[in-house]
């Protein structure tokens, strides 16, 4: 459902096992700099759409493959996806060590390509925050790129 206020910090804050029973493996300096501090005011419940990355690709090339109005994903509705398959069950993320990717506005009002991922069920997840112009070159043939509906 709808969160009316979303604390990224509160659940998404600190390595280790959180407060819903999520285990937060690592969080990437990245990541923590753009979310500090950051509050989403309302997360509608997550309808997004899922693509495979079929070949390889950049962040900024991932971006621009997606319309302007469909790129943003909050970080409260990745949170809604990572919390149901909190420890690898079936669902739309991936659980098997391949990246999910979302593009989210940081603190710094950029657009960012946020990748989460499972390592393994007792592994916990990962969060890596990585700017339009890193010059990574994502692997096609596995990963998934998730945008609204």
């Amino acid at each position: 459902g709808d969160i009316k206020k979303f604390r990224v910090s509160k659940v998404l804050g600190s390595e280790g096992i959180n407060r819903d029973g999520v285990k937060i493996a690592f969080l990437g300096d990245n990541f923590k700099k753009i979310t500090n501090g950051r509050v989403e005011p309302k997360v509608r419940a997550a309808k997004l759409a899922v693509y495979r990355l079929e070949r390889f690709a950049t962040a900024r090339a991932i971006a621009s493959a997606i319309p302007a109005k469909k790129r943003v994903t909050t970080f409260g509705q990745i949170y809604q996806l990572v919390k149901a398959q909190a420890n690898g069950e079936a669902g739309p993320l991936h659980v098997n060590g391949w990246a999910n990717f979302f593009l989210c506005y940081g603190n710094d009002g950029n657009l960012w390509l946020v990748r989460a991922l499972l390592f393994g069920a007792s592994g916990g997840w990962s969060f890596r925050a990585h700017p339009l112009g890193d010059p990574i070159v994502w692997l096609g043939g596995g990963h998934l790129v998730f945008s609204p509906k």
